[in-house]
């Protein structure tokens, strides 16, 4: 089977040669190819200061202040100021999942089950 390019005349009538527009069209590929298969790069994590991190978690700033006294709360501090991450805050939250009355069931059972 031939490609698009042998079926070209030599010539293309812009002046280009057939091997030149090969060759172009060649490179384009392999720079599009090494494009999709470099990592891609991770957006940069996002910071939030303490007025978002509280409105993020739906607290007021006094619950806020006392989870990070009592270090509840993953956080940085720069000189006075209070930094978050959102995705160490999300981890927080899923922390405090409780089991529905299913999962608690089946623990329990595969507990029993163990201990015989």
């Amino acid at each position: 089977m031939k490609t698009i390019f042998e079926q070209l005349p030599s010539n293309v009538t812009v002046g280009i040669t057939k091997e030149d527009l090969q060759a172009a069209f060649e490179a384009a590929v392999r720079n599009a190819m090494q494009e999709l298969q470099a990592p891609a790069k991770e957006p940069e994590e996002e910071l939030m200061n303490f007025d978002q991190t509280c409105e993020f978690l739906g607290i007021a700033k006094s619950t806020g202040y006392q989870r990070v006294n009592r270090g509840e709360l993953p956080h940085f501090k720069k000189g006075r100021r209070l930094y978050f991450r959102k995705s160490e805050l999300v981890e927080y939250i899923e922390s405090g999942r409780r089991k529905t009355r299913k999962e608690l069931e089946e623990a329990a059972k595969l507990y029993l089950s163990k201990s015989r």
